[in-house]
């Protein structure tokens, strides 16, 4: 008798639960949504999440709000998000390499980002270049590395962060190249330093290139194949640098948010990234609209905090 009566006790708290979850979802969103942006107004990102929010807002019927938390490597922006409730109100847009990075770089995290936060869907992906200043006595990948290896210790490449920093490292020593590195605070100073040739590599996009076009030239591209625009730039996977792939950004929740919530994000913003206004929108900015599945854009995060976490021990790196 004592045992019926917690059996049907346990499948009325079961049947409980379950009607919450449906009037969650069968409610959601009955305010507005903010997607965070761990990145700087006027950034990609942020421009980025301005364009998918206007759509994404025609079929949630709510208004959906940007909001930049730039700073600390995309720390502020998470903790901010980590800090809200998890129910599906607060996301937050972030580039994939720093998220995936951040248990090889930040010790004591205040939490676990492969495993608090899970993918709603990869919003675009952009190319990836090693571009070098015009005025150098090279012109193409090749003949840099011949150049480097004949002038160890001669030639500076800069970054804005460490997971850029890791991927060009990781290069430069597999090259057998000594190149010394350049910290650099934004990308703002970083890409005038190359264009005037106070350094002679980084990593930048494809708008960069097109602004300073006249000063410096690409000599490697991330992606499966070679671009029209630049038939005669070499893939990273053409170099046998693999490791160096197409910077991804993707929108995010709390992994505690009901499932039905994050269904009715996703199927959003998959409609949003199908319309021709966000396909426009993001090829105005050199974007590759993607779109996967919440599994499969997880699936890439796991897969490249793997590869930091295997670079990060190569190079003796340990977080701080």
């Amino acid at each position: 008798m004592k045992a019926r009566l917690l059996s049907g006790l346990a499948m009325l708290g079961a049947g409980t639960l379950m009607l919450g979850t449906t009037a969650i979802a069968q409610e959601f969103p009955a305010k507005p949504v903010r997607i965070v942006v761990a990145n700087s107004a006027g950034s990609i990102a942020d421009l980025a999440a301005r364009v998918l929010s206007q759509e994404m807002t025609k079929f949630l019927g709510q208004t959906v709000i940007v909001e930049p938390k730039p700073g600390g490597n995309q720390l502020i922006g998470l903790e901010y998000v980590m800090n809200a409730p998890a129910d599906g109100y607060t996301t937050i847009f972030t580039y994939v390499s720093p998220l995936a990075s951040l248990p090889v770089q930040v010790k004591n995290l205040k939490f676990d980002p492969l495993k608090d936060l899970k993918p709603i869907t990869t919003v675009f992906g952009i190319k990836a270049f090693f571009v070098t200043p015009i005025k150098q006595p090279w012109s193409n990948f090749n003949q840099m590395v011949a150049y480097a290896k004949a002038n160890p210790g001669k030639l500076n490449y800069g970054s804005n962060n460490l997971s850029i920093q890791m991927v060009i490292e990781s290069a430069i020593r597999q090259l057998g190249m000594d190149i010394v590195h350049v910290p650099f605070s934004g990308a703002g100073p970083l890409i005038q330093a190359v264009a005037t040739s106070q350094i002679q590599l980084v990593i930048t996009n494809d708008s960069n290139l097109q602004t300073f076009k006249e000063a410096i030239r690409p000599v490697a591209v991330s992606g499966e194949a070679r671009l029209a625009k630049y038939p005669d730039v070499p893939t990273f996977k053409e170099l046998g640098l693999a490791q160096i792939r197409d910077p991804e950004y993707t929108l995010n929740i709390r992994t505690e948010a009901p499932k039905p919530v994050v269904d009715k994000l996703y199927n959003a913003a998959i409609q949003a990234l199908r319309t021709q206004a966000v396909k426009d929108g993001l090829a105005k900015m050199s974007m590759d609209t993607v779109g996967d599945t919440p599994e499969s854009a997880y699936k890439k995060l796991l897969e490249e905090a793997a590869l930091y976490a295997d670079m990060a021990k190569k190079m003796g790196i340990k977080p701080e």
